[in-house]
């Protein structure tokens, strides 16, 4: 049995989702609303602080997942059938 591809309407929908949250979470991250900064009047100049720096790491990696694999799937165009008897 052959296996039905997702519509490509569907494909294009998931992989803008997933393109938007990766940007808007690295947006976020990048902001740092989470840290006070006394030095400095914006909590993105400000530095991680050592006790968040594994989750903002994880963070940063999530985000960069989530655009490829939405621009993946935004780029990706099925390969059509072959002619022929079925």
């Amino acid at each position: 049995m052959s296996e039905v591809p997702a519509p490509s309407g569907a494909r294009r929908a998931v992989g803008g989702v997933l393109v938007a949250l990766g940007l808007v979470l690295g947006f976020l991250l990048y902001l740092q609303p989470w840290v006070q900064c006394t030095v400095d009047d914006s909590s993105a100049g400000c530095p991680v602080p050592e006790d968040l720096v594994g989750i903002t790491l994880a963070g940063w990696l999530t985000a960069g997942a989530l655009a490829i694999v939405g621009a993946v799937l935004l780029r990706h165009r099925p390969r059509p059938e072959a002619p022929g008897p079925r």
